[in-house]
């Protein structure tokens, strides 16, 4: 059997089962020892280098990048101050990453559902990332005009003729009416508006303009209800007295000129946006039907929808 040195005298097996404890005591403080060491001597190489930051990232708040771009973007549209670029930078980036903080609690507070134009607009920008960021051509502009011309109309274009019996005093108002009654009765029967204006009607406080108007110039000078009688009627058709602010008015179509296409080159800018709007709905929609395809959704026993009272 093995011997050992120990207090001066030769121990055999029992003392060296005694001293095993302290040995590996030693052995682990040796290892921590070189691993710290180790550690040093990495830290100290000059040919090491951390792990390379993301190109185009100004930061990252809690696992979210902010883009050097946005950065840019947003000082760029900053006013500018007495602090140098570096600082206006550096301010702007700040100002991000607390918006970045604060729309994260935001969201973990469910602040987001709760408020319909902060989801409608998140749905815009959500359309945006989805929506192809080519531009549409010509010939694709030009068939989605084409495809839908009731967009891209002029409005409804009148002319009308005015009858306008004031109302002096309360007690008035019952003459007032039966006299444009009559305007409107002689109007129908065909007799020229010329006579019927001169024998029952007096000059309105604001004349109508001349010849024809659009429905909204009339809505200005006459008011919803009565644009709303006018573009009711069809060409020589006479609408029943109305009561205005100061009297009644009975009017005569004498001319409607229906809404036409306006020509393309005219609305290109409204077809352009038009058709992005499209786009951007239509990204929308297909990315909810992948969504729905994956999504858990649930809904009570006999609920409408696919999936009713099941787990999808």
């Amino acid at each position: 059997m093995a011997r050992y040195p120990f207090g001066g005298g030769w121990q055999i097996g029992k003392r060296r089962r005694r001293s095993a404890a302290p040995l590996a005591a030693t052995v682990l403080l040796g290892a921590a020892v070189a691993a710290v060491a180790a550690g040093l001597w990495w830290y100290d190489q000059p040919n090491v280098q951390a792990p390379a930051w993301p190109a185009g990232v100004a930061a990252v708040v809690n696992g979210r990048e902010i883009p050097t771009a946005d950065v840019e973007r947003r000082a760029a549209d900053e006013p500018r101050s007495a602090g140098s670029a570096e600082e206006a930078s550096k301010a702007v980036l700040d100002t991000l990453i607390e918006e970045t903080l604060l729309i994260e609690r935001a969201a973990s507070m469910d602040l987001v559902r709760g408020d319909p134009v902060v989801k409608a607009r998140l749905l815009d920008l959500l359309a945006e990332r989805q929506a192809t960021a080519s531009a549409p051509t010509e010939e694709t502009l030009r068939a989605y005009y084409a495809s839908h011309l009731d967009r891209f109309t002029g409005p409804l274009r009148v002319d009308v003729d005015e009858v306008y019996v004031p109302v002096s005093s309360p007690e008035s108002a019952a003459r007032a009416l039966e006299k444009a009654s009559e305007a409107a009765a002689r109007l129908r029967q065909g007799e020229p508006y010329s006579q019927v204006v001169r024998a029952l009607g007096d000059r309105p406080p604001r004349p109508l303009p001349r010849g024809v108007i659009t429905i909204e110039e009339f809505t200005k000078a006459r008011g919803q209800a009565a644009a709303r009688s006018a573009a009711a009627l069809a060409k020589g058709q006479v609408a029943d007295p109305q009561l205005g602010g100061s009297g009644y008015s009975v009017y005569l179509l004498s001319e409607r000129l229906e809404p036409e296409a306006l020509p393309y080159e005219e609305v290109v800018e409204s077809v352009r946006r038009a058709y992005a709007a499209s786009v951007r709905r239509e990204a929308l929609e297909q990315l909810a039907v992948e969504l729905r395809r994956t999504a858990d959704v649930r809904l009570p026993p006999g609920g409408s929808g696919e999936g009713s009272g099941e787990s999808k």
